[in-house]
């Protein structure tokens, strides 16, 4: 009865001569340690060795370690490539202005555009604004920041998120560097496999069903409209299946 989630698994096939010509393929799942055989396939389908993405159904424990260790993968790769361009990289950064009590009212280091619109999205999300007071504050982080004025953030599936659907109508007349169209369509691709690890919890600021996923939503948004309201360039680089794709890789060249 354990709730079962898709993720993204490397599968690697070996193929093995059979006594009659086709091949038994012998498949590791390498991101789960399993090894499991497929059905026999035609010697000519798969000559050599292979290795691929596949979805596999795994329960939320295993989910949420995938994630995890998927993420620390593209977070050592980004860094490689930005320390082979010569550039400085600084690792797990934050600054005052990006708390977990993110402003909402009066502050007179945003704009109050800015400000607004992280109220009018608070409300639009069922946050409580007691709750959000009352907690410890602590600083959000962000994965990178290169050089001193571009900030890095790696999204995994978790990330889109219906609830991160919710907030992309309010990045109209705010300044940001987020692809609204391309995370729109990342929201609708991948929603139902990401909601599912936020389970039914709530948090104190958002203190409802599902409460987690919309905090986590209304944080992105946040780091999105108060990183360059601070002087910084926001950079997402979406990482659903849990790699740094080739167009991501060049994407971060061009940036960088």
């Amino acid at each position: 009865n354990t709730p079962q989630m898709r993720r993204w698994g490397r599968l690697q096939t070996v193929p093995t001569s059979g006594p009659s010509g086709p091949v038994l393929h012998r498949c590791v799942l390498l991101d789960f340690g399993l090894e499991v055989p497929l059905a026999l396939l035609p010697f000519d389908q798969f000559r050599a060795q292979t290795t691929r993405l596949v979805p596999v159904l795994v329960s939320r424990s295993i989910a949420y370690s995938l994630d995890f260790v998927s993420k620390r993968q593209v977070l050592s790769e980004i860094r490689e490539l930005v320390e082979e361009a010569g550039l400085p990289i600084e690792p797990n950064v934050g600054y005052p202005w990006m708390t977990n009590r993110v402003p909402i009212e009066d502050d007179t280091s945003t704009p109050a555009r800015v400000l607004y619109r992280l109220s009018a999205l608070h409300v639009r999300l069922g946050g409580d604004w007691e709750g959000r007071l009352a907690k410890r504050e602590t600083q959000l982080r962000f994965d990178f920041l290169v050089r001193d004025d571009t900030l890095i953030e790696v999204d995994p599936v978790y990330r889109f998120t219906s609830a991160r659907m919710s907030t992309l109508d309010f990045y109209d007349g705010v300044e940001s560097h987020l692809d609204v169209d391309r995370y729109r369509e990342l929201c609708e691709t991948y929603a139902e496999d990401a909601n599912r690890p936020f389970g039914s919890k709530g948090t104190a600021d958002f203190p409802f069903e599902g409460g987690r996923a919309y905090q986590a939503a209304f944080f992105d948004f946040a780091k999105d409209v108060l990183a360059p309201a601070h002087g910084f360039r926001l950079v997402r680089l979406p990482a659903p299946e849990g790699e740094l794709t080739s167009s991501l890789k060049l994407t971060l060249r061009v940036l960088l």
